[in-house]
């Protein structure tokens, strides 16, 4: 990555990179969309921080988004809390709950999304996560993402430990190489998992603002 340029895209840009990388997601193969889940899948498994979370939060797959169910049904078979996103409607933010069981504990959401049922609802310190699992319909390679719009995830995050992690699931098709429009609100993630490679984010940011710090540093000297 040493002396990779980062461009920066327009904040009205985001609209037409949402419906672009949409496509792009939709577009895959079947059967490649199947063997790139199933390899997302076993490296988050296999990935340490996840290996040794005591609790991760993740989203509840919806549609062609990388698939997470396998991973929740691991956990559970791990004997390991697992937690997940209820979108209070009236207040619009984000719950994490912790649910036992794929099928007694969910339910469809207004968006045809599966969320915790409200009336058993158990509510979780979002301190208490080590691992979040981010969806995302692009990522760049600094740890900026595109989601839905809602801005549930960036409010909730503020929230989470200093300790825990933050890796987006992504196919390779939605990683972009110029950097996503963003706010000073969004929270980057720390890595993002694909079914070829693990993306660390953190690394690329220290880097594109050590660049931006010897424009500076050039223009101003």
């Amino acid at each position: 990555m040493a002396g990779k340029n980062y461009p920066i895209l327009l904040g009205d840009q985001k609209s037409e990179l949402r419906t672009l990388f949409r496509q792009r997601r939709q577009s895959l193969d079947a059967q490649y969309r199947r063997d790139a889940n199933h390899a997302i899948t076993q490296r988050l498994i296999a990935w340490e921080p996840v290996a040794r979370a005591r609790r991760v939060m993740t989203y509840l797959s919806f549609n062609d988004e990388v698939e997470t169910f396998p991973l929740v049904r691991h956990f559970f078979a791990e004997g390991r809390s697992v937690v997940v996103p209820y979108i209070h409607q009236g207040m619009h933010n984000l719950i994490p709950a912790e649910i036992a069981d794929l099928e007694h504990d969910l339910k469809r959401g207004p968006m045809g999304i599966l969320e915790p049922r409200p009336e058993h609802l158990r509510a979780v310190d979002p301190r208490s996560i080590d691992v979040h699992v981010v969806p995302g319909i692009a990522f760049d390679l600094s740890g900026f993402r595109i989601g839905f719009g809602g801005g549930y995830y960036d409010r909730f995050l503020v929230l989470r430990s200093p300790h825990s992690l933050i890796v987006g699931a992504a196919f390779d098709i939605q990683i972009a190489d110029s950097v996503l429009p963003h706010d000073m609100w969004d929270i980057p993630m720390d890595y993002v998992m694909t079914e070829s490679r693990l993306l660390d984010c953190s690394a690329a940011r220290a880097q594109m603002l050590g660049q931006l710090g010897l424009f500076q540093h050039a223009r101003l000297g």
